[in-house]
């Protein structure tokens, strides 16, 4: 009996570990360069917009470092919260920096995303700046 006790108790202790979240937006590493001297790119402003628009969302701005580097951390959200994974799938990320023209990426056409099984995974992607004109 007290084997079956125990067998349960661990059945209910593993069955708790297990998280009910979806992936909102993976883990991107984002390497930004000069499209003329192929050099890294530091103080990028890295900013989001929704369909292109004018208006910034009200999230912290990110900054690439002295390598060019800004790293966007996983996001996950609580399954059923389905109006968040409805907006977060249309953001578009803009890249600013003085002297160049402002660049604007639309992180799952970029990165070919088309399942929720795509958002498990790590990305690398290069970025190349163009100087203003």
């Amino acid at each position: 009996m007290r084997k079956i006790v125990l067998y349960f108790i661990g059945i209910l202790l593993i069955s708790s570990c297990v998280t009910n979240k979806e992936v909102l937006r993976p883990y991107v590493k984002f390497e930004i360069y000069d499209s003329i001297t192929k050099k890294p790119v530091d103080n990028v402003t890295l900013s989001s917009t929704i369909n292109d628009s004018s208006q910034e969302l009200n999230d912290q701005n990110m900054f690439s470092d002295k390598k060019g580097i800004i790293i966007i951390p996983k996001s996950e959200v609580s399954l059923g919260d389905h109006k968040k994974i409805m907006l977060l799938t249309t953001i578009k990320y803009v890249f600013k920096k003085q002297g160049c023209e402002k660049f604007i990426l639309d992180l799952h056409s970029h990165l070919k995303i088309k399942s929720s099984n795509d958002l498990k995974e790590r990305y690398k992607t290069k970025i190349f700046l163009e100087r203003s004109k």
